[in-house]
């Protein structure tokens, strides 16, 4: 038998504690605007995500203090993979968190604002997926932006604003998206029908940007933006937009529900 002397045993102990204890991959969530009240779907996605091996996801930030989670992302060890998804407005700021750091592994954006500004992404972040809602009545404009980078995948789908960061597709998405990342010896099986469609490159950013400035010109020529009543589309009661008087939805030939 070969006898170890005490101090490397007590050595061995803390080194297997300590590399044990690191997290190998933090994510970062971003709660939309009304914190936690109107964002319950990333309260519980925290919760879950929580549930992978080798994994930190701490509480929701505020949309509105991303700059905590850059402090956060910073005090991070060398080699952490870093994970951020943000929800409405924390879709947006999510992007201003890209610009402050170093690296980014990937970007998740689930229904950013057209009424708030964003950051393009840039080669600092390997890997970019935003979840949205195309119809723009739909969410009146809340859930209807198009983030703009390199390295982009694009899902639609028909969510409500208030419902998107609730769906549970979205959420086993998301979940299976972070496993893979943080646990890439673990396969995950593809979530039916949510799936990224198309993947856009630097080429393509002019483009984005010349339809958002487009949109933002046309309606300000009208006035400003304001939610009143509702309106029926496809059967269904959805918030009237309006710009100035005009409502959208239904007499603004430079928007149209296709």
């Amino acid at each position: 038998m070969i006898r170890v002397p005490p101090v490397f045993v007590a050595l061995g102990v803390c080194f297997a504690l300590a590399t044990g204890a690191r997290a190998e991959t933090l994510v970062v969530l971003l709660e939309g605007l009304g914190g936690r009240i109107a964002s319950a779907g990333i309260v519980s996605l925290q919760k879950e995500l929580s549930a992978i091996p080798n994994t930190i996801v701490p509480s929701p930030i505020a949309q509105s203090k991303w700059r905590s989670a850059v402090k956060l992302i910073e005090q991070q060890e060398p080699g952490t993979t870093i994970v951020v998804i943000g929800y409405s407005l924390g879709a947006n700021n999510s992007t201003y968190i890209t610009t402050k750091i170093k690296h980014v592994d990937e970007l998740i954006a689930i229904q950013p604002s057209l009424w708030g500004p964003s950051a393009a992404i840039v080669e600092n972040v390997d890997k970019a997926i935003e979840i949205y809602n195309p119809r723009f009545w739909r969410t009146a404009g809340l859930g209807a932006k198009r983030l703009v980078g390199v390295h982009f995948s694009y899902i639609t789908n028909s969510d409500s604003h208030p419902y998107a960061h609730k769906n549970p597709q979205v959420h086993k998405f998301i979940f299976n998206e972070v496993k893979t990342i943080a646990d890439p010896i673990t396969s995950s099986k593809p979530v039916s029908g949510i799936q990224p469609a198309s993947t856009v490159g630097a080429q393509d950013m002019q483009k984005v940007k010349a339809a958002v400035a487009l949109l933002k010109s046309k309606s300000q020529k009208l006035g400003p933006a304001k939610i009143e009543g509702t309106d029926t589309v496809d059967g269904k009661a959805v918030p009237a937009v309006f710009f100035g008087a005009t409502k959208i939805i239904t007499t603004s030939p430079w928007l149209t529900r296709s």
